[in-house]
């Protein structure tokens, strides 16, 4: 199935992009060459070469966006079958995070009862534990719930404290506040494991997650379009296969470009 799914990346795009594209889509790093699983691991976006639980979140939000079109109700809908349909394919700690937290947002909204997401983050880190109480030992959901937590306890309150010491409101600077509460809230607890676990951590990290983060939902969503659409037609893919191209390229470059900086800024303990 998941070979399926990534065929079409290899026959429409170039190996680099197209190993890129199997990683963050997929999770499947068997393609990616050393080299370049190194750049993305100096300048702290090595998460991005997972099928992480952020990339699932980004990928369920899109939908998110679409409330206001299809409803709420058709959009909790949408949201389970592709909770599900990962949920089929990964048994990921990350993975099964992201995709019970959404499932049950998602039917509480179906029954008209929403909870808040931190009731729905205790629920599943609760339920998961009790399921695969081993994960407590995991790094990877330990990494996974401790970002979401950091992001659900501390995103609003960084966000507000920027927007008010920068007083500029243009659009390109709210961004960038967003993505920096963002990444900030989330590393609050997972700092402390990545220094626990892997001693060492990227310093520039945070400016690069930042310039990054506008790529990352649409190479998600064009990425399981792109897989779909050529079973379906192939010819409409290549159409699909030029904007990821385009997308997972500026991804690149960016990368690269911030790589040459952020290999003098990595702390080893």
């Amino acid at each position: 199935m998941i070979d399926a799914l990534i065929r079409p990346y290899f026959l429409l795009l170039p190996h680099d992009i197209a190993s890129v594209a199997a990683a963050m889509v997929w999770g499947q790093k068997t393609a990616l060459t050393q080299d370049m699983y190194d750049v993305f691991k100096v300048t702290g976006l090595v998460h991005l070469l997972v099928l992480s639980g952020q990339n699932i979140t980004l990928l369920l939000g899109f939908f998110a966006g679409l409330e206001k079109k299809i409803g709420y109700k058709i959009k909790a809908i949408l949201t389970i079958i592709i909770a599900a349909f990962y949920l089929a394919l990964f048994r990921d700690p990350p993975i099964l995070r992201a995709v019970c937290m959404a499932s049950i947002a998602s039917l509480a909204l179906i029954f008209n009862a929403p909870i808040s997401g931190l009731w729905a983050f205790i629920i599943t880190v609760t339920g998961l534990l009790i399921v695969y109480p081993q994960w407590i030992t995991s790094v990877s959901f330990l990494l996974s719930a401790g970002a979401t937590l950091g992001i659900l306890l501390f995103y609003l309150p960084i966000r507000s404290w920027l927007l008010h010491i920068i007083t500029l409101r243009k659009d390109i600077v709210v961004y960038c506040i967003d993505a920096g509460a963002l990444t900030l809230s989330a590393q609050i607890f997972t700092t402390p494991l990545l220094l626990a676990y892997f001693r060492e951590l990227s310093l520039f990290s945070i400016p690069m997650n930042i310039a990054v983060g506008w790529l990352i939902e649409p190479i998600m969503v064009f990425g399981v379009i792109e897989s779909v659409l050529y079973h379906v037609y192939a010819p409409l893919a290549m159409v699909g296969a030029y904007i990821l191209f385009g997308l997972i390229n500026a991804l690149l470059i960016i990368v690269r470009v911030g790589s040459v900086v952020a290999s003098l800024c990595v702390i080893h303990i």
